[in-house]
């Protein structure tokens, strides 16, 4: 739980009538931005991502440096 993402999962694990966001994450260390900011991808990496994984399954001792290249 040192990362913010496992801190994020750790404020969202909290039930909903427990403390307030603001002092959930002042407990957990967490700055406020960081628990309601959403990651956005862009389309044309999220299409090249399924694909890797795609040409993963197929043949998975490539590896992730065969794949890229």
């Amino acid at each position: 739980m040192s990362t913010p993402t496992g801190r994020r999962e750790a404020l969202e694990a909290l039930p909903r009538r427990g403390p307030s966001q603001r002092k959930a994450c002042c407990y957990l260390g967490l700055s406020r931005r960081v628990a309601t900011y959403t990651l956005k991808l862009p389309e044309k990496d999220q299409s090249l991502g399924e694909r890797l994984i795609a040409a993963e399954q197929e043949v998975p001792r490539f590896g992730y440096r065969r794949m890229s290249a």
